[in-house]
């Protein structure tokens, strides 16, 4: 089953990478520039919306919100993780952070959440940028943990600071 046909029904939530969740509020044609299409209107936390394409969620690493045990998995995946004895150069870095984060694939954005948790604990801060990934990471983790687990996102926030501080 492909990632668009999984999706394709007003009121589901879905997580868009790198930006938040939402919920599909209904699927319109819309025309851009010359081009007609079949449109998702997404309805964002902020009250924004955002129009993706019907048949590229999966291109644009759309998925659903991730499954309550796949939620309770990640916390142990973010406890586990240590800082790397010897740091890749900064732009191969910064390369990393951002296919990890189109990608969209929780246990890895969970993995690099706990990596860039460890190397704050060890080395007392992140890099300015180091330090802006992880709070894109942690406001979307936050955000789709309360989704997965039903509790608000104060309470999922909560138990990300338990596992980020293990």
């Amino acid at each position: 089953m492909t990632a668009q046909a999984t999706l394709a029904e007003v009121g589901d939530k879905i997580v868009i990478p790198a930006l938040n969740v939402g919920v599909i509020e209904a699927i319109e044609t819309m025309t851009v520039g010359e081009a007609t299409g079949r449109f998702f209107r997404i309805l964002l936390p902020s009250g924004m919306r955002n129009w993706l394409p019907v048949g590229r969620l999966a291109e644009k690493g759309v998925r659903r919100i991730m499954s309550r045990e796949t939620a309770e998995e990640l916390f142990l995946v973010i406890a586990s993780q240590e800082a790397p004895i010897k740091r890749a150069h900064w732009n191969q870095r910064q390369q990393r952070y951002q296919q990890t984060l189109l990608d969209n694939r929780p246990r890895d954005l969970a993995a690099m959440l706990g990596e860039l948790a460890s190397i704050q604990a060890q080395k007392g801060l992140l890099s300015p940028r180091e330090a802006e990934v992880y709070r894109r990471l942690h406001r979307l983790l936050v955000a789709e943990l309360s989704q997965a687990l039903q509790v608000d996102e104060n309470a999922a926030e909560a138990r990300l600071e338990e596992a980020t501080a293990a």
